[in-house]
């Protein structure tokens, strides 16, 4: 039942199932996003509590 072309199939699968996820990422972070107006809590954080 586990013969090596079983186990080269698993193999092909898991690269080809993990190429497709890390493409769609890819593609995800190629899309512009609109930037969002900051809130004056926010401006506060980043500028001042983050350092």
């Amino acid at each position: 039942m586990d013969t090596p072309t079983h186990r080269i199939a698993i193999v092909l699968l898991i690269v080809i199932l993990l190429g497709g996820c890390t493409w769609k990422q890819q593609k995800e972070a190629a899309d512009p996003v609109s930037p969002q107006p900051v809130l004056p809590g926010e401006y506060f954080i980043t500028h001042y509590l983050r350092r």
